[in-house]
């Protein structure tokens, strides 16, 4: 489904970059709202499933009753982690400088 989702942005031509961001901010918005409920109905469903069947009415009751509390997960994760981050000075690679010592260990000295 997400792949789906994702299909339009393959499809735009990258020769016109205004209409690739153009199509990329909404795909990207819509992923935004869409997965919360399809991720809280997907839990929903493995839940149900654990004790018999399950069907596509539980995907859409789990989805509707989990979106708030979801959506607002993904918004805290979007927005209040990477200021805690830069906050706390930490890079978003931190990768440490190549020393002399690796160069001996792969035989280049």
């Amino acid at each position: 489904m997400i792949g789906l989702l994702q299909l339009p942005q393959l499809l735009v031509p990258t020769t016109s970059p205004l209409l690739a961001t153009a199509v990329s901010v909404r795909v990207s918005g819509l992923l935004l709202f869409v997965l919360p409920f399809y991720q809280g109905g997907i839990i929903g469903m493995a839940d149900d499933a654990r004790t018999g069947t399950t069907s596509i009415g539980t995907l859409i009751a789990a989805g509707e009753s989990n979106y708030v509390s979801l959506l607002l997960s993904y918004g805290v994760l979007g927005d209040v982690l990477p200021r805690y981050r830069r906050l706390a000075g930490v890079p978003a690679v931190s990768l440490p400088p190549p020393t002399r010592r690796v160069w001996l260990v792969q035989g280049v000295a």
